[in-house]
């Protein structure tokens, strides 16, 4: 009976090892499959923004009478740069999804023209410019996939919704011809606006842990506004309702 009984202990006591180790084993093999799924990446994106900086404005300051404001340039290119910070979800090995957040900034950008006096273009007589200062905070998404016949390399499409903070100042205007006075400068502003931006592009896979990439990207830096001058009697001022910009950009990820 005893010997009877160490045995039924001994092989008991061997079901329970083996059982125990199936469930350490388990839940290791998931631990590894949840690291693999979900891992957190960081992106450095450079690049260029070719933005359209300004339009032609009417305003009437001091009412009846008119300024008429013109563009000298439909747009130019400054410098574009930001961080984002996520993670990388892969549902199998052919689709790829990161979210997170993102904040990027411009070089400044100079909306510039000349001033016709009683909105004529007879009265040409003085050039204006002023400088905004772009920054966004963004929640930002990608989607990857991989060629079939090239895992290493991924096209995505891309997006991003967030808030926008455009400065405008230093508001200057200078004479065109002798006699010609400038008015006082609109004041200096700080506009807040949603942003946006919808894009696409391709990431090579370097190593497990390095990508680089790049991409085209539409987006709209939000609105911009110069505050109102002591010259006028209204509250009118130069504004953009939108800063729409084309921008080429280079990434560098890194995921843990």
């Amino acid at each position: 009976m005893i010997f009877k009984k160490v045995m039924n202990d001994f092989w008991f006591g061997i079901g329970l090892t083996a059982l125990s180790s199936q469930v350490v084993a388990g839940a290791m093999g998931d631990a590894a499959n949840l690291r693999h799924r979900y891992q957190p990446l960081a992106t450095i994106t450079l690049g260029a923004d070719f933005v359209q900086k300004s339009r032609a404005q009417t305003l009437a300051l001091l009412p009846p009478f008119q300024n008429h404001y013109t563009s000298s340039k439909s747009g130019h290119s400054v410098f574009d740069g930001g961080l984002f910070l996520g993670f990388e979800r892969a549902f199998n090995q052919r689709l790829q999804v990161q979210l997170g957040v993102a904040g990027y900034g411009d070089s400044n950008i100079t909306p510039s023209g000349d001033v016709w006096q009683f909105a004529l273009p007879v009265f040409d007589t003085l050039s204006y410019s002023y400088r905004i200062q772009h920054a966004r905070a963004m929640v930002s998404g990608k989607v990857l996939t991989s060629l079939s016949k090239h895992q290493a390399i991924h096209p995505y499409l891309s997006g991003e919704l967030g808030v926008a903070f455009n400065r405008a100042s230093s508001y200057q205007e200078l004479p065109l011809i002798d006699g010609a006075v400038p008015m006082a400068p609109f004041a200096n502003h700080t506009q807040n606006s949603f942003s946006y931006g919808v894009g696409l592009g391709v990431d090579y896979s370097a190593n497990p842990h390095l990508r680089i990439g790049a991409g085209y990207q539409f987006a709209d830096l939000g609105r911009t506004s110069l505050g109102i001058t002591t010259a006028a009697s209204t509250t009118e001022t130069l504004s953009l309702p939108h800063l729409y910009t084309n921008q080429l950009r280079f990434q560098f990820t890194y995921l843990v």
